[in-house]
């Protein structure tokens, strides 16, 4: 089955407008941008389908053709104009049971039929309680249960009912740290693309795993240990993940892979706009810093903005002259030594600022100074291709 390339809003969701496009998905998606950017309106948008799905052939694909599963964000601070809800609100584990209605498992229990007619009593009797309760009559409840029981009730059942055991003590899952259920949504993904790769077994619907922030709560390896389970998954046949982020791991790694695409909202007249393909705003991170500058250093890109500070070559200089004679850098390369070489002789001397002499500590750059060096090779980046 065709996978998606590009997703078309039919209906606004607050800062998503009607129209909204957001095109050259691949099969990995990465999206990032500051907090109330609008990236969470965009995930629940597309998690309600209110939008239309179009492959790399630009013909639709069937809605009924798509099995979305949505892992959402169980922080509480608020983000993107609205409170994101607890883990246990927001039912973590519950769309995780429909990935397994992929692995053509089947459950074989007894008394079916047993069971069917007992639940069919019960209703039965809420019926007739319903009819004398209610004088005008013409209310029913009903049940959809049927003698074969559906794989994805038992699915959902059974990961809804997951307990964990600590020593002799046994805790409900809701009970647990974020980093822990973290953990467990972890291994119930990676459990999932273990059995999808021994049993090969597919159906003809595209599974679209929608996971926003999965950095939360983990420690490093594990975020190494998930990026790698996300991508092995996003690149099965009928699979396809796009993430939410503003952890730079996510972004950085794989970042040329012809699989993966990285996009990153802005708002702008309160409305959400989506960059070029493979542009990182959002995130102010050392790390990211350095993968841009080593990017721009392989394109030899020239940069255009010339650092504010001089930088004084060495103490003897100093002593010799009144007015030491100086060394230029630019923007982007002044935060790449301070980062590469924070001890460095270059790096750790004194600056002229405003014409004071002035001593550096080990990051004398601001958090403006890091996000304006980053958005400026964005743009040059861009510009280059």
């Amino acid at each position: 089955m065709e996978k998606i390339s590009k997703i078309i809003f039919n209906e606004e969701n607050k800062t998503i407008k009607k129209g909204f496009i957001l095109d050259g998905l691949k099969e990995f998606t990465v999206i990032t941008g500051e907090n109330n950017t609008g990236k969470t309106n965009f995930i629940k948008g597309v998690a309600e389908e209110k939008v239309q799905f179009i492959d790399k052939n630009n013909k639709p694909i069937d809605k009924s053709k798509i099995r979305i599963v949505h892992i959402r964000a169980e922080n509480v601070e608020p983000t993107e104009g609205e409170t994101k809800f607890s883990a246990e609100n927001t039912s973590l584990f519950d769309n995780l049971s429909d990935l397994f209605n992929n692995l053509g498992i089947n459950f074989n229990l007894d008394k079916e039929q047993e069971t069917k007619d007992n639940i069919d009593k019960l209703f039965s009797k809420l019926n007739d309680n319903l009819n004398s309760i209610n004088i005008e009559g013409g209310y029913k409840v009903n049940h959809s249960f049927t003698k074969k029981l559906k794989e994805k009730i038992i699915f959902k059942l059974l990961i809804n009912k997951i307990d964990v055991s600590e020593g002799d003590e046994s805790r409900e899952i809701k009970d647990l740290g974020h980093g822990m259920q973290r953990l467990i949504v972890l291994s119930i993904l990676k459990a999932y693309t273990d059995l999808l790769l021994e049993k090969q077994l597919l159906d003809d619907c595209l599974v679209l795993i929608l996971f926003e922030e999965p950095e939360v709560y983990l420690h490093p390896k594990f975020k190494r240990y998930l990026n790698r389970v996300l991508r092995e998954l996003a690149f099965e046949d009928n699979h396809q993940v796009l993430i939410t982020t503003h952890d730079p791991y996510f972004t950085i790694t794989d970042f040329k892979s012809p699989e993966k695409v990285t996009f990153s909202f802005t708002k702008e007249n309160k409305q959400t706009r989506a960059s070029k393909q493979d542009r990182i705003i959002g995130i102010e991170d050392e790390v990211l810093h350095m993968l841009l500058y080593s990017e721009c250093m392989r394109r030899e890109i020239k940069f255009k903005t010339d650092f504010p500070r001089l930088y004084i070559n060495d103490e003897r200089t100093q002593k010799r002259y009144k007015k030491p004679p100086t060394e230029k850098k630019n923007f982007q390369q002044h935060i790449r030594d301070q980062i590469h070489h924070p001890e460095n002789e270059k790096t750790f001397k004194l600056v002229i600022l405003k014409g004071d002499l002035m001593p550096t500590d080990m990051n004398y750059y601001t958090e403006e100074e890091l996000k304006e060096s980053i958005r400026e090779m964005n743009e040059l980046l861009s510009r280059s291709e």
